[in-house]
C-alpha cells in the first residue's frame, strides 16, 4: 500500500483558521476462489478535505468540505469470482444440453473474458456551532451532509473461439447516487491537565439510487442461431436456456 499525505495550514488573524490536506492511495488485493486468484488494484487519486474555522467571544463555527471514508476506485482485470463462478456453473450445464442436439459440438475448453470495476466516494459538507458555556466547559451541535457518487461496470463472457464463437455473456454497467444528513453533538471539558470529550454522530442512513445503463445476460447470437436452426428441437431448447439465464 502506497500513501501519501499532503497538509497545509493558513492562519489568517487570531481568529480565524484554514486548513486544507489530501491523501492518495494505491493499493492491491486479491481474492482467492477454487485456487484461483482474482488481482486487484484500489486506488485514490486524490481525497481532498477544505477546514475553516472562524472564533468570536463565546462563540465559535467550524466548517469542512472534502471527502470522508476514503473511497476511490477499484479495478479487477480478470474479473471477480461470484461472476466468474456464477457463468463457469452455467457453462457446466449448457454445453451438455447443446450437445445432444444434433449437429451441435461444442467443445468445452471455452476461455472466460471477465473484468470489474468500480467508484466509490462520499461527499461532505459540514458545519458545526461551538458555545463556551464556562471556562473549563463547552458544548457544540453540527450537521453533515453526504452526497454518495459510485458505478459498478463489468463483463463476464463465455467464448468458444471457433464456429460458435461467443456462448454466453453478462454484462452489468450501474450508477449509484445518494444523499443522507447526519447530525452530531459533542461536549468538552478541560480543567489543568485534564481534559474530556465526549462526541455522538447520529446513524447516517444514505438512501441510493441506481441507474442501471446496461444490465444484460444471453446466449452468443451465433450460437442461437446454429441452435434454432436445428428441427423440432432447436427452439424449444432455446427457450429452455432462456428461462435458466
Amino acid at each position: 500500500m502506497r500513501k501519501l499525505f499532503v497538509f497545509l495550514a493558513f492562519t489568517a488573524l487570531l481568529s480565524t483558521t484554514a486548513h486544507a490536506g489530501g491523501l492518495m492511495t494505491n493499493t492491491n488485493y486479491h481474492i482467492a476462489c477454487n485456487g484461483v486468484k482474482y488481482e486487484g488494484v484500489a486506488s485514490a487519486p486524490i481525497v481532498p478535505a477544505l477546514f475553516a474555522s472562524y472564533k468570536k467571544d463565546r462563540w465559535a463555527v467550524s466548517s469542512m468540505i472534502g471527502i470522508v471514508g476514503s473511497g476511490g476506485f477499484v479495478q479487477y482485470d480478470n474479473g471477480v469470482p461470484s461472476y466468474n463462478v456464477m457463468i463457469g456453473s452455467l457453462m457446466n450445464k449448457l454445453i451438455p444440453q447443446l450437445n445432444m442436439l444434433p449437429g451441435i459440438d461444442i467443445s468445452e475448453k471455452y476461455t472466460i473474458d471477465s473484468e470489474m470495476k468500480g467508484k466509490q466516494y462520499i461527499y461532505d459538507g459540514q458545519i458545526n456551532f461551538t458555545y463556551k458555556i464556562l471556562d473549563c466547559l463547552s458544548a457544540a451541535a453540527g450537521f453533515r451532509a453526504n452526497y454518495y457518487d459510485g458505478y459498478f461496470r463489468g463483463h463476464v463472457i463465455a467464448d468458444e473461439g471457433g464456429e460458435y464463437g461467443q456462448l454466453a455473456r453478462m454484462l452489468l454497467d450501474v450508477d449509484q447516487k445518494g444523499w443522507g444528513f447526519t447530525p452530531i453533538i459533542s461536549v468538552n471539558y478541560h480543567q489543568g491537565p485534564l481534559t474530556l470529550t465526549a462526541r455522538y454522530e447520529f446513524r447516517t442512513k444514505i438512501e441510493t439510487k441506481n441507474e442501471t445503463n446496461v444490465l444484460d445476460a444471453g446466449l452468443g447470437d451465433k450460437l442461437i442461431a446454429k441452435v434454432a436452426a436445428v428441427p423440432v428441437y432447436g427452439q424449444q431448447t432455446l427457450a429452455a436456456l432462456n428461462e435458466q439465464l
